[in-house]
């Protein structure tokens, strides 16, 4: 667990923590939503829960998981060693408190310590390691994108270092020491010799001069409904049926792009309604191909705008209806979030109800409703009233802004919350209209 980048705990609470304790070894994986129990048996995995890391209680089982590294890099004394081998080599000896260097000497992790990751590996890898024989695809700007980023690291690096000198003229206590650019990332000449030794291709929209490098696919900027869209006196479905025969008729494939498969089936019904039928799903460019060529594909494809080739044609679902309209929800809050926040308060502590006002938080409580435990959040207003929330309607509380005393508690079932919630609503109404 260790060389994954875990940290040993007496009790898991937090991603990337493990504990053991006989044969239970409690594991919170980066990107779980909860921990997880590992229930052995001897040598052989009896069960597998999760559980709530507040009550350390079972939520659930099972059937796998998978479990991956913390961080890009293990503490363990191999690693360790090296790196407090490797950081005195650049930097010098280390005389000053120096928190990075004493947090990994220790076996502890430091926030932020990737900037210093080929310290602790003898060589640093490339993607281009993990795939030697891949074809590499490139956009026509990668080029500049990619001397744009190169200038960029170089100038960071200068600026951390200068700062650095600065602090150390005025005898600041630990300051940063940045690693050369070349030692985390390629250089240009290390990028056109990686890219060299490779086959690559660079996709462009322009008409380059022919030669045997160079192949010309015919592609060009599909049909965009934006007209038609406009035209109260045009049907767009009717529109689209008319291009799709013409293309058909020129013996063109034709591809329709939706975003979601809920889309893809409207646009099959949709389509069918305006005598449209030779239409079949396709989960990717090989199916699609493998159709008959008067029938028309419908994939899920994340394509924004569609394209044409001499023998294929792209439509995609905003081609058709336009830009899509990203509307932002509200973000509920989940219960085992706030019971996350809830470990953060005491009981005494104010919290608002949306509908209620003003109570104390008592602290979580497990009731029994219709035979079954229930976990709810406890509340007291004034008088002494009671109120249990439970956790997963928790979305309706939130936490008082001030310290508050019992004075500023509500009464349950009053009418005093819902007068200063009309007050309120009629001093942002009047701050809106003045």
């Amino acid at each position: 667990m260790t060389k994954g980048g875990y940290s040993r705990s007496s009790q898991v609470t937090e991603p990337g923590e493990f504990a053991q304790r006989g044969g239970l070894i409690d594991i919170f994986p980066p990107d779980a939503r909860s921990p997880i129990r590992l229930d052995l048996f001897g040598d052989e995995l009896d069960q597998l829960r999760c559980f709530d890391p507040l009550s350390q209680r079972t939520t659930g089982k099972l059937d796998r998981i998978d479990l991956r590294p913390v961080g890009e890099f293990a503490l363990d004394e191999t690693a360790i060693r090296r790196f407090r081998k490797a950081y005195v080599e650049t930097f010098g000896a280390v005389t000053d408190s120096d928190p990075l260097y004493e947090a990994i000497s220790e076996g502890r992790r430091y926030q932020g310590a990737e900037h210093w990751l080929p310290l602790f590996h003898d060589r640093m890898e490339t993607l281009f390691d993990y795939l030697p024989n891949a074809l590499v695809s490139l956009d026509h700007q990668a080029s500049e994108a990619a001397t744009q980023r190169i200038e960029s690291i170089c100038d960071y690096y200068e600026t951390r270092k200068e700062a650095t000198k600065a602090k150390a003229r005025t005898a600041l206590s630990s300051p940063y020491k940045p690693l050369m650019p070349g030692t985390l990332y390629l250089d240009h000449d290390e990028w056109d010799d990686l890219l060299g030794e490779r086959a690559a291709r660079t996709f462009s929209p322009f008409a380059a001069p022919s030669s045997d490098i160079v192949v010309n696919f015919g592609g060009k900027v599909g049909r965009n409904f934006a007209p038609e869209r406009q035209n109260r006196d045009i049907n767009i479905y009717d529109a689209l049926r008319t291009y799709v025969s013409g293309l058909l008729k020129d013996k063109k494939r034709v591809v329709l792009a939706t975003y979601s498969d809920g889309a893809r089936q409207r646009m099959q019904t949709v389509l069918a309604d305006h005598k449209l039928h030779k239409t079949a799903p396709a989960q990717n460019w090989d199916e699609a191909r493998a159709l008959p060529k008067q029938t028309v594909a419908l994939a899920v494809m994340a394509l924004e705008h569609g394209f044409d080739t001499p023998d294929l044609a792209v439509v995609t679902e905003q081609d058709i209806l336009g830009d899509r309209l990203i509307r932002k929800g509200r973000k509920a809050r989940r219960g085992d979030d706030f019971l996350r926040d809830a470990s953060a308060l005491s009981p005494g502590n104010l919290v608002v109800h949306v509908d209620h006002g003003v109570g104390r938080f008592e602290g979580l409580e497990t009731i029994e409703v219709s035979g079954a435990p229930h976990d709810c959040v406890a509340l007291t207003y004034r008088d002494g009233d009671k109120l249990f929330v439970p956790v997963e309607n928790i979305d309706v509380l939130s936490r008082y802004g001030s310290e508050g005393t019992d004075n500023d508690l509500d009464k349950l079932g009053g009418h005093a919350w819902q007068a200063k919630k009309a007050r309120m609503k009629k001093r942002i109404r009047d701050m809106a209209e003045g």
